[in-house]
C-alpha cells in the first residue's frame, strides 16, 4: 500500500465512528454496555458511544484481573471516565490462578459480561481490524478454520457486538490523540510470552513489511460467517453431515476448534449409538454423547468436605445448592458437609436401600455429571443427594429439601 493510501486510511473522523455505532437497533428498554478496559481502543469506543446515545441507554463494565500492580488505579481511571460522561459504571474483580492466563482472563471477562446483561441488551467490545488479523493468523497457524472475529453473535440473553472491526489501531489512536482523551497502557500487552502479543509485535509486522498486500490477502481468506446455532445439545446426525454446522455449534459455546477436532467429532457422530464419546475441545471442556444427543460439557471440579448449613444456599463450581421447606425434610440444625462420590455409596429412600450408581442411572443423570454432583453427609453417612432424594432415617417434620441447579453443565 502506498504512503498516500495509508494516509487516507488514517484520516478517520469521529463522526464516522459515531455513525457506525448509531446503526445499532437498540430496544427502547435495552442498554448498550461498553466493555471498557481503559486502553486506547475501548476509550475511543466509549467516547463515540457517549455521543451516539443518551446516558440512560449506556452502561460501562470493567473487569479488574488483579494481575498488574496498577490494576486498581486502572479501575479507578475507568470509573472516573464513566462518571465524567454521566454513565453507570459496573466493575468486577476476578482472580486468575491457572497456567493459561490468556484463556482464564477471557473466560473471566465473559462471565462478568454475562452477569450484567439483561434480556435484549447489547455488549460492545473494541476489537478492531488488527485484532481480526491476529485472530486469522492464529487460526491459520493452529490448524483452525479461518473464521476471524464475528461482528455479531448471540450472547446469553443478549448480543455481543464488535462495531470497530472496519478500523485499524492506528486510526483509533489518531482519534484519541486528536481529541486528547486519556487512556492507560497495560504493560502486559508488550509481553511476547503471550501468543497474541508475539503475533502483534513480532510476526505480523514482519509479514506486513515483506508483503505489501499481506493484510488484504489474509482478510480475503476469511470464511463466511458461521450459522448462529443455540447453545444447547445437538443431534448426532446433524454433526456427521456438515463440518460448518459442527463449527457453528462449537462456536456457540465460544470454542474455535482445530480442524482435526471437528473431523473427530464428525467421525464419532457417525459411530454406533452406544459408543462412548469423549473429545477434548478446549483446555476446560469436552464433547460427550448421551441418549442420542451431543453435549459440550464444562469440566467439573469434585467437591471435598465442604460445610453445609441446612436452609442456606451455596454456590459451587458446577452449580448451585438451594433449599425448599417442606412438611418432611432435613432438620435445620443438622451438621452436614458436602462431598463428591467415591464409588459404592448407597441411600435409604422410602425404606429401600438404593445404590447411588443405579439411582443416578434411573434418574437419567449423564455420566460426566455424577462425579461432580454434591452429596450431603452427616459424619460419614450419606443422607441426601440434592434434587434426587434424601435418606428416610434423616428426615424430620417441617424440614428442608435440598435441590441442585446445574449452572455450568455446558461450557
Amino acid at each position: 500500500m502506498s504512503d498516500f493510501k495509508k494516509a487516507q486510511r488514517n484520516q478517520v473522523s469521529l463522526d464516522q465512528v459515531i455513525r457506525t455505532l448509531d446503526a445499532l437497533d437498540l430496544g427502547v428498554t435495552n442498554r448498550l454496555w461498553i466493555a471498557f478496559s481503559g486502553g486506547v481502543d475501548s476509550t475511543v469506543l466509549l467516547h463515540a458511544a457517549s455521543k451516539a446515545y443518551e446516558p440512560h441507554q449506556l452502561a460501562v463494565v470493567h473487569v479488574n484481573h488483579r494481575l498488574s500492580p496498577n490494576a486498581d488505579s486502572w479501575e479507578l481511571h475507568c470509573k472516573n471516565v464513566a462518571t465524567r460522561l454521566g454513565l453507570e459504571f459496573h466493575s468486577e474483580r476476578v482472580s486468575l490462578h491457572g497456567k493459561n492466563l490468556e484463556y482464564e482472563g477471557r473466560q473471566a471477562r465473559l462471565s462478568v459480561f454475562k452477569a450484567v446483561l439483561r434480556d435484549g441488551d447489547v455488549l460492545a467490545t473494541a476489537h478492531h481490524r488488527d485484532d481480526e488479523l491476529e485472530s486469522l493468523a492464529w487460526q491459520l497457524a493452529t490448524g483452525r478454520a479461518l473464521v476471524g472475529i464475528s461482528d455479531w453473535r448471540r450472547f446469553e440473553q443478549g448480543r455481543l457486538w464488535r462495531p470497530l472491526l472496519q478500523y485499524n489501531r492506528n486510526e483509533l489512536l489518531s482519534l484519541a490523540n486528536e481529541y486528547a482523551w486519556s487512556w492507560i497502557e497495560d504493560e502486559s500487552n508488550q509481553d511476547v510470552a503471550f501468543t497474541r502479543n508475539a503475533l502483534r509485535h513480532q510476526v505480523l509486522p514482519q509479514l506486513k513489511s515483506a508483503f505489501s498486500d499481506f493484510e488484504s490477502q489474509l482478510l480475503g481468506l476469511k470464511e463466511p460467517p458461521l450459522e448462529h446455532l443455540p447453545r444447547a445439545p445437538i443431534k448426532a446426525n446433524v454433526l456427521c453431515e456438515d463440518s460448518k454446522k459442527t463449527r457453528a455449534w462449537l462456536h456457540a459455546f465460544g470454542i474455535t476448534p482445530r480442524n482435526s477436532i471437528v473431523q473427530e467429532i464428525m467421525r464419532q457422530a457417525s459411530a454406533r449409538k452406544d459408543a462412548k464419546v469423549l473429545v477434548r475441545v478446549s483446555s476446560r471442556s469436552s464433547v460427550r454423547r448421551h441418549k442420542g444427543l451431543f453435549f459440550v460439557v464444562a469440566d467439573a471440579e469434585p467437591i471435598s468436605d465442604l460445610p453445609v448449613r441446612v436452609g442456606e444456599d451455596a454456590l459451587y463450581t458446577f452449580g448451585e445448592l438451594t433449599w425448599v421447606q417442606r412438611d418432611v425434610g432435613l432438620p435445620i440444625d443438622a451438621q452436614l458437609h458436602a462431598g463428591s462420590r467415591q464409588g459404592g455409596e448407597s441411600l435409604n429412600i422410602k425404606n429401600r436401600n438404593v445404590k447411588l450408581s443405579k439411582w443416578f442411572y434411573d434418574q437419567g443423570v449423564p455420566p460426566w455429571e455424577r462425579d461432580a454432583w454434591p452429596l450431603l453427609y452427616q459424619d460419614e453417612r450419606l443422607i441426601a443427594v440434592p434434587g434426587l432424594g434424601i435418606d428416610s432415617s434423616a428426615c424430620s417434620a417441617h424440614g428442608y429439601l435440598p435441590n441442585w441447579r446445574r449452572t455450568t453443565q455446558y461450557s
